[in-house]
């Protein structure tokens, strides 16, 4: 049972975190990294902002 996930991570993600397996990779970037062209799958939040 999931608890305490921010609402802002959305369910295809979270399915994406759930099929990983040993080896695989995940990057968490900002809008500069140039994703789309070495990406298998591409997530994108528009609108959010993090405070640090």
């Amino acid at each position: 049972m999931l608890k305490n996930i921010n609402p802002i991570v959305e369910p295809e993600l979270l399915f994406t975190l759930a099929k990983m397996g040993h080896g695989d990779e995940i990057v968490f970037s900002d809008i500069h990294f140039p994703a789309i062209p070495v990406a298998t799958t591409f997530y994108k939040l528009e609108g959010v902002k993090f405070l640090s």
